[in-house]
């Protein structure tokens, strides 16, 4: 059990921790406009984080950082979501079917690059019925 998917009962540093049951998901895209609103659309389905670099979400798992979900956007300026996809799954294998990539036009070489990495990528806008069934379907990893 890592320190950082516990969460205290009272302010009481005497008083036991528990493990979170709630799907920890990450949101990251360049657009802070649709990364507040997939987060939105995640309310009350789990925990959210938003990232607007994939780079600096890369950083966040490096560090230790677990997400039992993680919404990629595929157009980014520094790190693309299929490249993003590729390094999280390298360093994490178990996000293999936890990382949804999202697009809103991606070209055909990318369409060929997710296809080949047998990544799952859902059209934008995504509805939130939709976004609630990946946190769902998600549930929390045991750690």
């Amino acid at each position: 059990m890592r320190p950082e998917t516990w969460t205290a009962r009272s302010s009481n540093i005497y008083d036991l921790w528990v493990v979170s049951e709630r799907v920890q998901a990450l949101v990251i895209d360049d657009d802070p406009t649709t990364a507040r609103a997939t987060a939105r659309g995640l309310e009350g389905a789990c925990d959210t984080s938003v990232s607007h670099s994939a780079k600096d979400a890369l950083a966040r798992l490096r560090a230790g950082e677990h997400f039992d979900l993680v919404i990629c956007d595929v157009m980014m300026p520094d790190i693309t979501g299929p490249e993003f996809f590729a390094s999280a799954v390298a360093l994490s294998p178990e996000l293999r079917d936890r990382i949804v990539l999202v697009t809103g036009g991606a070209s055909p070489e990318q369409w060929k690059r997710i296809v080949e990495l047998g990544a799952r990528c859902l059209p934008k806008p995504l509805r939130i019925e939709t976004l609630r069934e990946l946190a769902t379907r998600a549930g929390p990893r045991q750690r």
